[in-house]
């Protein structure tokens, strides 16, 4: 039975009800057994990127890592290999870079929303009008506004995959190639990209949640019972967390689900370090202090990186994890 659980696409934390069986039993067509890869870690260049991160008011808190003055509350963050970017309730968007923080460009602050793929250094965001995205890249400070190319539906970004974005669009998903700013259709009725990696798609709607290479419905793999709407694959691709009660991981080669001694009364994961570290934000018992993981897949070992306060607490303290959304929106 559903107990509490992050919404990861939606932002924060919300309730509702739900049955949740991380069982797949299908996998991607041609691919080959990579689980046993050797970890890939993310560009080293960002010196405290890879911690495990999160906010409170206008502290970034690191694991392993000194604490970092914003100089304002921020309400949502991200990740890059450069540093972090942040966004205030004035829609102001920040680059933290080591201890630099600068002003580099704003956004609608009642549709807030920013994106990274956190192996690279852009971040993107929507613009003030809510139409046009902006492309942050932190290894050179440029950035791009690319030219208003929404005009039939309000956009809302969901993914990001190196140089190409993804949005919904009215009830189709789009990718945005952010170098040369072509637009394709990927996923008609309704379909969302929950997440991508070269190439690959997590697609997400009512029927559940599927993995794509072809964009075509009879070649997905389908994880069964699977219905978060959110995901995050590891940076090689090997393997796919979906947002849920209970961890819910599963190999995207061989479908096979990863146990973890995770707290049983509430974990999930939602952001990768490297290729086989997970991070979850867990709770041991409602009510309890919150937990931030470290888990290793496939091992399915945990350790504690942070122990928080309560849900409660933390949502007046200005907590925010890196998923780019305000707490509870």
């Amino acid at each position: 039975m559903r107990r509490r659980r992050v919404g990861l696409t939606a932002g924060g934390f919300v309730a509702a009800s739900a049955v949740v069986v991380a069982t797949a039993l299908a996998v991607l067509p041609g691919a080959e057994d990579t689980s046993g890869r050797s970890p890939i870690a993310t560009d080293p260049g960002g010196v405290g990127t890879v911690d495990v991160s999160w906010v409170e008011g206008s502290t970034l808190h690191r694991a392993g890592s000194a604490d970092l003055d914003l100089g304002r509350p921020a309400l949502a963050f991200v990740r890059t290999s450069v540093g972090y970017v942040f966004a205030d309730a004035s829609g102001a968007v920040f680059s933290v870079a080591g201890a630099d923080v600068e002003q580099v460009g704003s956004t609608d602050p009642d549709a807030l929303r920013l994106l990274s793929d956190p192996t690279g250094p852009r971040a993107v965001w929507l613009d003030a009008d809510g139409t046009g995205i902006v492309s942050y890249d932190q290894s050179s400070g440029a950035d791009l506004t690319l030219e208003e190319r929404f005009t039939d539906a309000v956009p809302v970004l969901t993914a990001m995959d190196g140089d190409m974005a993804y949005a919904e669009v009215g009830r189709q998903a789009r990718s945005v190639d952010l170098v040369t700013g072509e637009t394709a259709v990927v996923a008609r009725n309704g379909s969302s990209v929950l997440d991508a990696t070269d190439g690959t798609l997590a697609l997400g709607d009512d029927s559940g949640i599927r993995l794509s290479t072809t964009g075509r419905l009879s070649q997905d793999t389908v994880l069964r019972d699977s219905y978060g709407d959110a995901g995050t694959f590891s940076p090689d691709g090997a393997w796919f967390s979906s947002d849920a009660d209970a961890p819910q991981v599963v190999s995207t080669v061989t479908g096979k689900p990863v146990t973890f001694d995770a707290p049983a009364f509430f974990a999930t994961g939602y952001e990768w370090l490297d290729a086989t570290t997970l991070v979850m934000i867990a709770q041991p018992a409602e009510s309890a202090p919150v937990e931030l993981l470290t888990c290793q897949v496939p091992d399915g070992t945990c350790t504690q990186a942070a122990s928080l306060a309560a849900f409660e607490v933390l949502e007046g303290n200005g907590f925010v994890l890196p998923f780019g959304v305000a707490f509870g929106s």
